[in-house]
């Protein structure tokens, strides 16, 4: 598990970092294989939530590649 930090880039922009990030589309690719932990997905619903505030242009990025449907189903899901 990570955690939520921010990283300023050297265009002056936030970013949540590589690594933030990597984990992040690890825990959607186990989402959409239906392999994600309860605590797992706690934490991706979690995240994407905090993607939305800072960095929704990542969000946006991560739904053209994995769906919007898979997102949503992420954060929806209980």
């Amino acid at each position: 598990m990570l955690f939520r930090s921010v990283f300023i880039t050297p265009d002056g922009t936030v970013s949540v970092g590589r690594k933030n990030k990597r984990y992040v589309r690890k825990l959607l690719h186990q989402l959409s294989n239906h392999d994600i932990s309860d605590e797992d997905l706690r934490y991706l619903q979690g995240y994407l939530a905090f993607l939305i505030d800072v960095e929704p242009e990542y969000l946006n990025n991560l739904a053209l590649k994995y769906g919007g449907e898979i997102i949503r189903q992420a954060l929806l899901r209980e």
